[in-house]
């Protein structure tokens, strides 16, 4: 949810076909059309796979490529990455971090550039990410291994491992939170993950 557009409350929703739609909460829940449909997916194919709001512009990750649209769902700029999007976050007020198969690195959207990658183990693939302040992301695997990463150095600071897939990581408080569950079968899972930085102790 995010006001975007003039309007205070709505909702932007997006899917893996293609689809994008926004929504507005005044009175009842009904589905404002702005290109949706077969002229979105003309734009951005049918593979989106994120959406973050930034400033009054909306940002999807889609297929390879990170884009920046307005509330008409125009397309203002773009970047390539050159490898599938998984996931996005917002990491700064210029830039978001991206994650995928053998994948973490960042795109300045201010420039419209892939401005940054961090080395990533073999056959590694992301499928969420999330920021923990500064240049740090949490970046998180289906197989529900969880890594606290400096997209400056590219240093990993910090692992945990759920006993469930993950599949979405959210940032509460101080509290980082990973959820998801086996697919198609009953209950799901959330795990809250406490994340702070040592600091470095004076030597005797």
């Amino acid at each position: 949810m995010m006001p975007w557009g003039g309007r205070q409350q709505a909702i932007v929703t997006g899917s893996s076909d293609g689809a994008l739609r926004r929504w507005t909460l005044a009175g009842n829940l009904s589905q404002e059309r702005y290109g949706t449909g077969r002229d979105v997916v003309s734009k951005l194919g049918r593979s989106i796979q994120a959406l973050v709001p930034w400033d009054e512009k909306l940002v999807v990750a889609a297929g390879e490529r990170v884009v920046v649209l307005d509330e008409s769902f125009n397309i203002l700029a773009e970047a390539t990455v050159g490898q599938k999007i998984n996931a996005m976050c917002v990491l700064s007020p210029q830039t978001v971090a991206v994650a995928g198969q053998d994948l973490l690195g960042e795109v300045n959207l201010a420039s419209g550039a892939f401005t940054r990658t961090v080395s990533v183990p073999s056959k590694t693939e992301y499928v969420a990410v999330a920021p923990l302040g500064g240049d740090i992301v949490a970046a998180a695997t289906a197989k529900g291994e969880v890594r606290a990463v400096s997209l400056r150095s590219g240093q990993e600071l910090g692992e945990f491992e759920t006993d469930f897939p993950v599949r979405g990581l959210s940032l509460s408080g101080k509290a980082l939170l990973a959820f998801g569950g086996a697919w198609r079968v009953d209950g799901k899972a959330v795990a809250s993950l406490l994340w702070e930085v040592a600091e470095a102790q004076p030597d005797p």
